[in-house]
């Protein structure tokens, strides 16, 4: 017994690469495309806010330094709504060492949000 199987029809074999390109077209898109960061961070978001830490001993430290110093630059620009850095968005911590090696300092730049005001 033999099973031959079915050539595939022109219209599927002309049709079935323009399916694909459109199902990557749009999964590229979902991926690659810069959403705003209230879609995944929250209700509001504003600009980016940055602030820097102080010095410290360790980079751990530095970078706690930095996170604590966020939070009361960006309640002074956009309001204490604003300034929980958990909520932020796009964060992107930047860290030097001093001269010598042994200190570190942070700078932090994150995307104020918040959710939206109670009516």
């Amino acid at each position: 017994m033999s099973t031959k199987s079915k050539p595939v029809p022109a219209s599927v074999i002309t049709v079935l690469p323009a399916i694909l390109a459109a199902a990557c077209a749009a999964l590229m898109s979902l991926i690659a495309a810069p959403s705003p960061a209230s879609a995944f961070f929250g209700d509001v978001c504003l600009d980016e806010v940055v602030a820097r830490g102080a010095w410290k001993k360790s980079h751990a430290s530095a970078i706690k330094s930095a996170r604590r110093a966020w939070g009361p630059a960006a309640a002074k620009r956009y309001g204490r709504r604003f300034a929980d850095f958990e909520y932020s968005g796009e964060r992107q911590f930047t860290c030097t060492w001093n001269d010598t090696g042994s200190r570190y300092r942070c700078t932090v730049s994150a995307r104020a949000c918040g959710p939206k005001k109670p009516r």
